[in-house]
């Protein structure tokens, strides 16, 4: 399984997991979005593009669940790119509250760069 991140601007990062979400590889999900927040200079956004996930089993949908909690705990935004629409079917299935979602990690960084500095 591959994954790539890049801090795309100052304050957001794009971050693509390379395979389907499912319990085998739930905590990896975990650990990178860990890793990701605790390193480098301090989040604003995560942006996770879903372009190579095309399922999200009920481990995953948990444990992405958490992660979003945890980031919004840290006031970091976790927004999506790229989803699927049967993936989208299954995040709502799962009632997985995502707070915005772009068809582009391009379009996501668009969205970012356009809002005021704080």
């Amino acid at each position: 399984m591959e994954w790539k991140a890049s801090r795309a601007a100052p304050g957001l990062v794009v971050y693509r997991f390379g395979t389907s979400l499912y319990y085998a590889n739930a905590s990896r999900l975990a650990g990178d979005i860990a890793t990701l927040v605790g390193h480098g200079a301090p989040l604003r956004w995560l942006v996770l593009d879903f372009a190579a996930i095309d399922d999200v089993d009920y481990t995953a949908s948990t444990v992405l669940t958490k992660a979003a909690e945890h980031l919004h705990q840290r006031q970091i935004r976790l927004v999506t790119s790229s989803v699927l629409a049967p993936v989208r079917h299954q995040l709502d299935r799962y009632g997985i509250s995502l707070d915005a979602s772009y068809g582009t990690p391009g379009e996501a960084l668009g969205a970012f760069e356009s809002l005021p500095s704080q």
